[in-house]
């Protein structure tokens, strides 16, 4: 098979001391990397407050980047919303990378030309996710000394203010569609849930179990507002449909216990995902893509042993690859001429 991949000549890039957590794009041309990059000093010295917080963006659909930084820290999210964008920052403590003194939000208006910081929270913030440029909700953990909660904040202006508005012991894979918080939560090792709170009237609807023994890992709603989950059961990777009548189904199993699921997403009728495979000492990733409904292809990444963070736009998706590579695929439709199944059941 013709792998449709690429290998993207980038420049503006760094190939040591730069790590990525985010890359999103606005459209095949605009993208936006968010992460940090830090001096040999800083590593050696474990200066750990000391790394810059820093966005590159492309115009060019990810040949050439600009760095901007915009302060110390690291981001570990970004989302867009209507003409906005956002990133989350966190800034460890002096004395270790693990303990988070504050959290700091950026937002821009004029598609990352210029970003500010707009709110700080004085606690770990893991995730943040907006329904629009108005209303997003913020995943934080409770400060109260012995708390295991996680806090979901809400803001209603864009986020210049932040309240308390729920509070959940597992909150997993958030995402918001239409007027709705959907996120997966664990009550034990083998029972995982589907929960969803109205945005607007924070109606709580009644949970919903996911299938016995099924650990998700990456969680999606497709344009019918119906759910696609990958993740493992009993040690194989699988890829559940739930239609609108809230009936589950295999759509695919992937044989083997060392693989599990990078990456998960719809365009129209297909569905792509990129898996990672224990390979010995390292992991490999193949991506594959279901087309025509039933028919699974996989295909070879040209660097199968880096591939975070991973974003689609349209008809593309980049994969940042480490060491300032960035792999793009072309297209991602049923159009594709591909030889017969090579399915992996």
């Amino acid at each position: 098979m013709n792998s449709k991949w690429e290998i993207l000549n980038t420049s503006g890039l760094r190939e040591v001391n730069e790590e990525f957590k985010r890359i999103i794009f606005i459209n095949p041309q605009d993208g936006f990397l968010f992460g940090t990059n830090y001096s040999d000093d800083v590593l050696l010295n474990k200066k750990f407050n000391e790394q810059n917080a820093v966005i590159y963006n492309s115009n060019d659909g990810g040949k050439k980047w600009n760095e901007k930084v915009v302060g110390k820290g690291y981001f570990v999210d970004a989302t867009f919303a209507e003409h906005n964008l956002f990133a989350l920052s966190n800034i460890p403590s002096e004395s270790s990378y693990a303990i988070i003194d504050s959290s700091i939000l950026y937002a821009s208006n004029d598609t990352g030309e210029v970003w500010l910081p707009i709110f700080k929270f004085n606690n770990y913030v893991r995730e943040i996710k907006f329904m629009n440029s108005k209303i997003g909700i913020a995943i934080a953990k409770n400060n109260k000394e012995g708390s295991l909660k996680w806090q979901i904040l809400k803001t209603v202006d864009g986020g210049f203010k932040w309240e308390s508005w729920f509070e959940t012991n597992s909150i997993e894979q958030p995402i918001i569609y239409d007027d709705t918080l959907c996120f997966l939560s664990k009550k034990s090792a083998n029972e995982c849930y589907i929960n969803r709170i109205n945005l607007l009237t924070k109606n709580v609807l009644p949970e919903e179990a996911l299938p016995q023994d099924f650990e998700p890992m990456k969680f999606i709603v497709d344009l019918n507002k119906e759910l696609w989950i990958a993740g493992i059961q009993n040690e194989e990777t699988m890829v559940y449909h739930r239609n609108s009548n809230g009936d589950y189904y295999v759509v695919k199993k992937f044989v083997g216990s060392s693989n599990y699921p990078a990456y998960l997403n719809i365009l129209g009728k297909d569905i792509y995902l990129i898996l990672g495979q224990m390979e010995k000492n390292r992991v490999e990733y193949k991506f594959y893509l279901c087309t025509k409904g039933n028919i699974w292809v996989d295909e070879v990444l040209p660097i199968a042993t880096y591939v975070n963070p991973i974003f689609s736009c349209q008809e593309l998706i980049w994969v940042y690859s480490g060491a300032g590579r960035i792999q793009r695929r072309n297209r991602l439709l049923s159009t594709d001429v591909y030889p017969e199944s090579k399915d992996s059941r």
